[in-house]
């Protein structure tokens, strides 16, 4: 089984690289949870992590009112049969959902995004 675990370098503090598995936990724990600890929404709702089943929807959602293909997102997520991703993954998306977005991707990125070598600024 250890042939089938995918492994991440992780710099040990003396500078050794060492290949261990990827523990999901920990990712939240250390990487996850501190980055989204004191966002505001709007009026005082606050981010929470909600686990990888609604961060996963949250995905396949975002990138299909982004235009990109069922497919694809399809592909990214792993699902064998299209009608997993599209019926239960993907939500139709309101303009209230959007302007929430929009207000979640500025407090989250206050001085844009880095896409290839541009800065964006807001609606991506």
């Amino acid at each position: 089984m250890p042939e089938h675990r995918h492994l991440t370098k992780i710099i040990s503090s003396a500078g050794l690289v060492k290949n261990v598995p990827l523990n999901l936990n920990n990712l939240v724990r250390r990487v996850i949870v501190p980055a989204i600890k004191g966002h505001e929404l709007y009026d005082g709702l606050m981010l929470e992590w909600k686990g990888w089943h609604a961060f996963r929807r949250g995905a396949a959602t975002t990138l299909y009112s982004l235009g990109v293909a069922p497919r694809i997102i399809q592909g990214l997520l792993r699902h064998a049969d299209i009608r997993t991703t599209m019926n239960i993954y993907t939500q139709v998306i309101t303009e209230d959902s959007k302007a929430a977005m929009m207000k979640l991707e500025e407090t989250l990125f206050p001085m844009g995004v880095i896409l290839g070598n541009e800065i964006v600024n807001g609606n991506l």
